[in-house]
């Protein structure tokens, strides 16, 4: 499952330190730039850093909550546990669909088909490519 993400799961509360924000600034430097909050509520420190270091963020907000407090928010009747399960597992399978769906257009690229052999005219599948001493 992680094969197809570079996950940063945030397990306890931050306070607004300068080790919270030098956490953040590497994962910039590291090239990720997409912020995914589940809970806005819990993490609200974790959406202090992600804003302050010029991150997207994504997450579930509750209806109850302000809608802007990510950039993309995706509301929710309620909040709960089987909630932001159900999100995680939707945006891990839409990543390996985009995974599967560009490594099929990929290898649709490198593989030539056997009937693609049969369009290519005589007169160049027959030049001879043999070392000629007549262009020195």
């Amino acid at each position: 499952m992680w094969r197809y993400t570079r996950p940063f799961l945030v397990h306890k509360p931050n306070k607004i330190t300068n080790h919270g924000d030098f956490v953040f600034r590497k994962l910039r430097s590291l090239g990720l730039s997409i912020g995914v909050v589940t809970d806005v509520l819990y993490h609200t420190k974790t959406i202090y850093y992600l804003r302050r270091n010029s991150f997207y963020s994504i997450g579930l907000v509750p209806t109850i909550y302000n809608a802007y407090t990510v950039d993309f928010a995706i509301p929710t009747a309620y909040e709960s546990i089987f909630t932001q399960v159900f999100f995680v597992r939707f945006l891990i399978r839409t990543k390996q669909d985009a995974s599967s769906v560009t490594f099929n257009n990929l290898s649709n690229l490198w593989s030539i088909p056997p009937y693609a052999t049969a369009t290519i005219p005589g007169d160049i599948v027959g030049l001879d490519t043999t070392y000629s001493s007549e262009l020195e």
